[in-house]
């Protein structure tokens, strides 16, 4: 069982966002200088640029060393980018179209993000009960599943330590929802797993009877306790309140692609588009990649 991506992982996600600042660093307005965090050359890092480059969801997790991991990140990146722009680079036929592509493609998730992602309406109750009945079977079960409460612990001393806890009459799912809600995934203490998903711990695991506390199993993240809710042999069908979320997601998903089919139906039929296939049909495609090498390399 793999847990969710740390900190530096999602630090590491802000570097796609440098090179967007380091093509807008070197036209910045005037700043008042007690905002400045950074400056290479004519180029500005303020303290709104940071804060307005961090993603909202991973804020409330951000430390200062983290802030100056990213401001050395900025740093390195305008020391790069001012080079290459000296150099010319900039203007590199290849290098205009990837640019070119990048701000289309930015433009259109943001275009889409406003049209069909930004509904957040919960799917109405009745649409999920008559779809789960429409589709019963496809939430047969074709393994043996478990509920079960979970826990992980970075290392065995740990692990051990709470076990003894656990089988004094501790409150298992107490303990596992507390210390879920300090990671990164506060919906790990809760899951229905099939028996071929972590097989290295489920096959232990079925074995147990329900609310029977598991020794410490270790997988390639840490140490792992479990407790058998209920378990559920294959063939049975899912009930409703189990795969709630999952139908809720098809929906939305389904929704999304109507909406997104509609959108383009819309405007297609409002924009003049012309198609010429008959220059593929009269080009080898040998012809047409040997054509693009030889505009390149006259560039």
């Amino acid at each position: 069982m793999k847990s969710k991506p740390g900190q530096p992982l999602l630090l590491a996600a802000w570097s796609i966002l440098l090179f967007v600042l380091s093509a807008c660093g070197n036209d910045a307005p005037q700043v008042n200088e007690a905002d400045v965090v950074a400056r290479v050359g004519e180029a500005v890092l303020t303290l709104d640029d940071l804060a307005a480059e961090i993603p909202e969801g991973i804020r409330g997790k951000i430390t200062k060393e983290d802030l100056q991991d990213y401001i050395s990140r900025w740093i390195n990146s305008q020391i790069l980018y001012q080079e290459a722009k000296r150099r010319g680079i900039d203007h590199e036929i290849d290098l205009a179209r990837e640019l070119e592509r990048v701000e289309r493609e930015l433009v259109v998730n943001a275009l889409l993000e406003k049209e069909i992602y930004a509904d957040k309406s919960q799917v109405p109750e009745g649409e999920l009960q008559k779809y789960y009945e429409a589709n019963r079977e496809s939430f047969r079960r074709s393994e043996n599943e478990a509920r079960v409460y979970h826990i992980n612990m970075s290392t065995k001393a740990a692990a051990d330590s709470l076990y003894r806890i656990l089988r004094s009459g501790q409150d298992f799912a107490k303990v596992a929802q507390e210390l879920a809600a300090q990671s990164e995934d506060p919906d790990s203490w809760d899951l229905t797993l099939g028996i071929s998903e972590v097989p290295e711990a489920m096959h232990s695991v079925f074995r147990l009877r329900a609310g029977t506390v598991s020794a410490p199993i270790e997988l390639d993240d840490g140490f792992h306790l479990f407790q058998v809710v209920e378990a559920y042999a294959s063939g049975t069908l899912r009930e409703v309140n189990m795969v709630r979320n999952e139908i809720a997601n098809r929906l939305q998903a389904s929704n999304r692609d109507e909406r997104y089919r509609s959108l383009l139906a819309e405007l297609r039929g409002a924009t003049k588009v012309e198609t010429k296939l008959e220059q593929l049909e009269s080009m080898p495609m040998d012809s047409l990649f040997a054509r693009a090498a030889r505009k390149a390399q006259s560039k």
